[in-house]
């Protein structure tokens, strides 16, 4: 159910690039994560926090809504996550978790004369491709918040950066009485993206007819007048 789930959100990220009238722009990013998990466990009050550790992540994305002040930003995105055991005997034990992500966000923009200053909110649908901690949840919610600035001295090129902050909002491994697991991140982004021109009605064709040898003798007819004026005066 889960993997349907996830495949029909890739299906309508496809579709929407696929209709070229409502996309505004595409575009790639690549940047580096700062990754963490907060371990709750059942007989513990208190959470525990793991190190942070370091990893990239890639995507693609569609831009749509025409509107001057907002828009869309639908993302697939890979990211690697996970942290680093804290405590002995596994101190530095490092838990990878690789995510493919479908983000979508609302863009609140203000176009200026050369770069365009912006915040990003929405949510993503994560699904996990591997890790190695037990009882992992293939498909989880997250939430993300950021800010970026677009450059756009090259248009329709459009160079920019992002800074991400990504918390989970469910959790991401779950072992009943237990211990469950949070994921948080922030993303660092650089990416360019390809202004699309909204398609523009074409004038339908003129087509210049042939005089019939009536409509020839009138015109020779008002030259000859004309001309007769202009030598009276």
């Amino acid at each position: 159910m889960q993997r349907i789930l996830f495949l029909s959100v890739i299906l309508i990220f496809n579709t929407t690039f696929a209709n070229a009238q409502f996309v505004k722009a595409w575009g790639l990013t690549i940047g580096g994560t700062r990754s963490n998990q907060i371990w709750n466990f059942d007989s513990l009050d208190n959470n525990l926090r793991k190190k942070a550790k370091y990893g990239f992540n890639a995507s693609a994305l569609v831009e749509w809504l025409a509107h001057d002040y907002l828009r869309i930003v639908s993302e697939l995105q890979y990211n690697r996550k996970g942290a680093k055991e804290n405590l002995a005997p596994n101190e530095g034990l490092k838990y990878k978790t690789n995510y493919l992500a479908f983000n979508n966000f609302l863009k609140i923009r203000q176009e200026l004369y050369d770069f365009t200053p912006y915040f990003l909110i929405g949510p993503r649908l994560e699904y996990l491709l591997g890790s190695p901690l037990p009882n992992p949840k293939k498909i989880h919610l997250s939430a993300s918040a950021g800010i970026g600035i677009e450059f756009l001295h090259k248009r329709p090129w459009v160079f920019f950066t992002e800074y991400h902050y990504n918390p989970g909002i469910m959790k991401s491994f779950r072992t009943p009485d237990v211990v469950a697991i949070r994921n948080t991140s922030m993303e660092l982004r650089i990416g360019i993206k390809r202004e699309l021109k909204a398609p523009t009605e074409k004038c339908p064709p003129v087509y210049n007819t042939p005089m019939t040898e009536e409509q020839q003798k009138k015109l020779e007819k008002q030259k000859g007048k004309k001309g007769k004026k202009a030598r009276m005066y």
